[in-house]
C-alpha cells in the first residue's frame, strides 16, 4: 500500500516538458534605439522581420548602440536606427564591413544618402526627373535671392531626413531669412521647387529590385507625411500596393535612381503629378512599418 500512494503522489505531479534547443545557421543583429521617435521600422515591423529569420533559420537578436563590440558575435548586421554618418550607425555600418559581416545598410549607402547636395547633383548627371532644384552657398545667395522665384519653395538641410531639417517658405522674406540661417550652420542648402501632391509614393528597392510599395499621405493641414511642430509627432496615412499596380514610370525612375548609388536597400520618395514622376527623396534608411497587404491578411 505504501508503495501504491508514493507511486500515485508522483504520477499526480505535473511534469515540465524540456524545451529542445533549436539549431540555427546563422546569427542575425538588428540594430535598434527604443527611444527614438520615429524609428524606420515599429515594433509590429520588427517583429515580422524577427518571424521571418527565424523561418529560414536565423537566430535573431536585437541590439543597441550599446554593443558596438559585440558585433563580430553575428554573421549578419540589419539597422533599423535612422542613419547618419554622425551617429553610431555608421560606426557600426563600417565596423561589421570590415568585419565582413552581412550588412544593410553599408557604410557607402549611409555617406551618399546622407548628403542632399551630392544626391541632387547625381541624379541630374544622369537626367533623372527632379523639381526644380538649386544648391544654395554663401558666395551665390545674393545672386540667387536677385532672381525671380515662384513660391512656395522648399529648403532642405544637407543631412535633412524624415521631414526634419526640411522647411517651406512662402515668400521672398521668409526665403532671405530661413536660407541665412541655415548657411549658418551648413556651407550648402538645398532650394526646391514645391510640388503639391496628397501623397508621395515610397518604392523599397533592395538589389536594384522593387520589393515593396507604399502611398505616404501628407498630414492633415499640414504639407509633410510628418508634422514635426505639434506638441506630439504626428504622421499621415499609409496604404500598401502590389508593385504591379504602381504606375510603370514611377518604378523605372525608383530603380534607376537607386542603381546610381548602389545596391543595398533605399526607399525612394516620388511625387506623380499629372501623368507625371518625379524624384523626391533617396534614403538609405528605408522606413519599412508593419503593413497589410491589400486584399490580404499577410503583412
Amino acid at each position: 500500500s505504501f508503495v501504491m500512494e508514493a507511486a500515485r503522489k508522483y504520477f499526480s505531479l505535473k511534469r515540465f516538458k524540456t524545451p529542445k534547443l533549436k539549431n540555427y545557421i546563422y546569427d542575425l543583429a538588428i540594430l535598434v534605439d527604443p527611444n527614438e521617435d520615429t524609428p524606420p521600422s515599429d515594433k509590429t515591423a520588427l517583429k515580422l522581420f524577427e518571424k521571418a529569420a527565424q523561418e529560414i533559420g536565423f537566430y535573431v537578436e536585437f541590439i543597441t548602440k550599446k554593443d558596438y563590440r559585440r558585433l563580430t558575435e553575428f554573421d549578419a548586421l540589419f539597422i533599423r536606427e535612422t542613419t547618419s554618418v554622425n551617429n553610431h550607425t555608421y560606426d557600426f555600418a563600417r565596423y561589421a564591413y570590415s568585419e565582413g559581416l552581412a550588412l544593410i545598410d553599408d557604410p557607402w549607402s549611409i555617406l551618399k544618402c546622407s548628403n542632399k547636395v551630392f544626391l541632387y547633383e547625381r541624379m541630374k548627371k544622369h537626367n533623372i526627373p527632379m523639381p526644380k532644384t538649386f544648391v544654395i552657398t554663401q558666395t551665390n545667395i545674393n545672386h540667387y535671392l536677385s532672381l525671380n522665384h515662384t513660391f512656395p519653395m522648399i529648403l532642405k538641410q544637407p543631412d535633412s531626413a524624415f521631414s526634419k531639417g526640411v522647411f517651406k517658405v512662402e515668400n521672398h522674406k521668409d526665403f532671405t531669412q530661413k536660407a541665412k540661417h541655415l548657411l549658418k550652420t551648413s556651407q550648402l542648402i538645398i532650394a526646391q521647387e514645391f510640388m503639391e501632391t496628397s501623397y508621395d509614393w515610397r518604392i523599397g528597392i533592395l538589389n536594384n529590385k522593387p520589393i515593396f510599395a507604399c502611398k505616404y499621405f501628407m498630414v492633415q493641414g499640414h504639407w509633410q507625411i510628418m508634422d514635426w511642430n505639434q506638441a506630439q509627432v504626428q504622421d499621415g496615412n499609409s496604404t500598401t500596393h502590389y508593385i504591379d499596380d504602381v504606375p510603370q514610370q514611377v518604378i523605372d525612375i525608383a530603380i534607376k535612381a537607386s542603381s546610381l548609388i548602389g545596391n543595398a536597400l533605399y526607399g525612394v520618395d516620388i511625387k506623380e503629378i499629372n501623368g507625371n514622376a518625379y524624384l523626391i527623396e533617396r534614403s538609405s534608411t528605408s522606413v519599412i512599418k508593419g503593413f497589410t497587404l491589400p486584399n490580404s491578411d499577410s503583412s
